[in-house]
Formats: C-alpha cells, structure tokens, sequence
C-alpha cells in the first residue's frame, strides 16, 4: 500500500520519468528499467517495515 501511494507522489513521478527518457532515446532498455523499479519497491517497502522515531508503535 505504502509503495502504491509513493508512486503516485512528485518522487515516484520522477523517478518514472527519470527512466522513461532514456528509454525513448535508446541509451537505456526496458529491461534495466524494470529493475530499477523493482529495487526502488524493495527499498520502499523494507523501509515501511521499520517503526522509528517518536510516534512508533511499541
């Protein structure tokens, strides 16, 4: 749910765009962009799993 709503976020957008444009001028494949976006999901993901600071829930 957390990485859905990141996607959608100014850093998600740019993120898509960063690999969108290289991929349209052939400098880089869909391929290496799928696997950005797969790292990038389990970056987000383990960091939603960790409870930090104040307001974490003991």
């Amino acid at each position: 749910m957390t990485y859905q709503l990141y996607r959608k976020t100014t850093l998600g957008n740019s993120l898509q765009k960063s690999l969108d444009d290289p991929i349209q001028s052939q400098q880089i494949t869909p391929q290496l962009s799928l696997q950005v976006v797969k790292m990038d999901k389990v970056k987000i993901v383990a960091c939603d799993g960790k409870k930090t600071g104040s307001n974490a829930a003991e």
